[in-house]
């Protein structure tokens, strides 16, 4: 080779260098994911159309009473729909896992809680941790509601903050 075409080769391929260090690269996932940041819950429904209020506790926590006598006749069960949202509202992957993860009783947990996507059955009084955690990767946006059903709470709270 001669030695322009060398130079010229040289002066090209330090120019690119410089370039690409003042603007940098730039690469774009084709099919980029955006994860769940956040869940919030916004209410609470019973089966008798009742709108619950949430307290929000802070750090993802979330409580809520009842009293027993909720529980409608031709039911076994309180049934209570709980909704809530996602941020960022444009996630990838909208799976959320809903458990139980504390029943103050001693009985199993299905005679005692039983979870169907966003409803909760619950069939007798206890104080129950329901925890909803996104699927979308390990380390996922969870929140906790514990819902408080008990005679004697519910009682004293329903006797002391009625309007």
């Amino acid at each position: 080779m001669k030695k322009s075409t060398i130079l010229i080769l040289a002066l090209v391929f330090l120019g690119s260098v410089v370039v690409v260090g003042i603007f940098g690269m730039q690469s774009v996932p084709f099919n980029e994911r955006v994860y769940i940041e956040k869940i919030t819950l916004s209410g609470v429904t019973s089966s008798t159309g009742t709108q619950i209020k949430l307290i929000d506790q802070g750090n993802n926590k979330y409580s809520t009473s009842f009293i027993n006598e909720w529980i409608p006749d031709d039911q076994e069960a309180l049934i209570l729909m709980v909704d809530y949202y996602l941020s960022p509202a444009d996630a990838s992957n909208k799976d959320i896992d809903v458990s139980v993860t504390y029943v103050s009783v001693t009985d199993p947990v299905e005679d005692v809680a039983v979870i169907n996507g966003n409803q909760i059955f619950i069939k007798q009084p206890a104080n129950i941790t329901i925890r909803f955690t996104a699927k979308d990767k390990p380390n996922a946006a969870k929140v906790d509601l514990s819902i408080v059903f008990s005679e004697e709470v519910a009682w004293y709270y329903y006797n002391n903050h009625k309007k």
